[in-house]
C-alpha cells in the first residue's frame, strides 16, 4: 500500500503543477504584460507621422508674395 500511496502522491503533485502552470489567469495576466511592453515601446518610439511632421515644419516655408529678396 505504501507504494501505491507515493504513486497518487506523485501523480497528485504533477496535476497540481501542471494546473497552477496552465491557469487561466496566468495566462492572461502574461497576456497583459505582453501588451504593456508592446504599449510602452509604441510610445517612447516616434511615428511616420511624427517624423513626416517634423520633416515639414524644418523646411524652409515659401515665401508668400512671390517677390524675391534680390
Amino acid at each position: 500500500m505504501s507504494d501505491l500511496h507515493k504513486e497518487v502522491s506523485d501523480l497528485e503533485q504533477k496535476s497540481a503543477t501542471a494546473a497552477r502552470l496552465f491557469d487561466i489567469r496566468r495566462i492572461i495576466g502574461g497576456l497583459f504584460v505582453v501588451y504593456g511592453i508592446i504599449v510602452t515601446i509604441a510610445g517612447i518610439s516616434p511615428s511616420d507621422a511624427d517624423l513626416k511632421t517634423r520633416m515639414v515644419r524644418s523646411s524652409p516655408q515659401p515665401t508668400l508674395t512671390g517677390a524675391s529678396s534680390s
